[in-house]
């Protein structure tokens, strides 16, 4: 696996199932949030597509589901979704596969931070082609593929993960920006979906994320290579303690505790949620707005 090992996450127990016969695109699935996330989707029951830049990190999640939750019951599709024509054959390979494509969640990321004065073009435009450009293409891509299918009013999903950094943080313009611009986007593709595609069926939303530990907000730096390049991951030592004072509840979510709100989002008791962004931050946003 060119030196990356897979994440260890601990198998579900299968509950009620309340996913059976849907079908989910994952992006970044490999690692984190997305990771927690389709091992919670496959475990309810649905079929899930998981993406990662890596395609032998993707295939080796997808085995690792298939293994616990049944046969073929998830599939990777590896590669780099700002990529030209890369959603719409992910789309494709999950309707060819599955037969429909019930629901996605845009979560690939990474940050390039850095102050003002010091970002780049080439960072910038980066930042913005995979937090905003990518699920541009992602959402259209799903809504060809909901406007075709056989059945129009079945009930379709899509979700996008923002940050509380949409409001602002010190070091963060270009990934701010593009937080803050897929929130907006995503209003307007619920709103689309419903007045000018008259699908009446259609979940929109977003996920708004506090202090969550992952690779990027995990403690100590880490080298690992995305697309041929080398990306530093990680903060310096000691910077959780000062991310839980801004925190209400005190503490850092790990991923799989992140997850359930996407959980929530893409499952059955979200079904009058439409334009919202749901905020599992800790208490974050109460801080930064008081």
């Amino acid at each position: 696996m060119n030196g990356r090992t897979l994440e260890q996450v601990e198998k579900l127990t299968p509950v009620a199932r309340r996913l059976e016969g849907d079908t989910v695109i994952v992006t970044g699935a490999g690692f984190g949030i997305g990771r927690a996330a389709v091992e919670r989707f496959a475990a309810e029951g649905a079929n899930v597509v998981v993406n990662d830049i890596d395609p032998e990190v993707a295939a080796g999640v997808a085995a690792e589901l298939s293994a616990r939750y049944g046969d073929g019951c998830a599939i990777g599709f590896g590669g780099d979704v700002t990529a030209e024509g890369f959603n719409r054959e992910m789309v494709d390979r999950a309707v060819a596969t599955y037969g429909e494509i019930d629901a996605f969640v845009a979560n690939a990321g990474v940050t390039r931070d850095a102050a003002l004065s010091r970002v780049g073009r080439d960072d910038w435009n980066l930042t913005l082609a995979l937090h905003l450009t990518a699920p541009m293409e992602l959402a259209q891509a799903a809504l060809h593929a909901w406007r075709t299918a056989n059945d129009p009013y079945r009930r379709r999903r899509a979700v996008f993960t923002a940050s509380v950094s949409a409001l602002g943080n010190d070091g963060q313009s270009s990934y701010s920006t593009a937080k803050a611009g897929i929130l907006g986007f995503m209003s307007t593709f619920a709103i689309e979906c419903r007045q000018r595609y008259r699908l009446p069926h259609v979940n929109v939303n977003a996920i708004g994320y506090g202090p969550i530990v992952t690779r990027m907000t995990q403690e100590g730096k880490e080298d690992i290579q995305v697309g041929g390049e080398t990306i530093t991951m990680g903060l310096p030592e000691g910077s959780h303690e000062r991310i839980e004072e801004r925190t209400l509840l005190g503490r850092m979510a790990p991923p799989r505790e992140a997850a359930n709100g996407l959980y929530f989002l893409i499952g059955p008791d979200s079904a009058f949620f439409t334009g919202k962004i749901l905020w599992m931050d800790g208490g974050t946003f109460k801080l930064l707005r008081s």
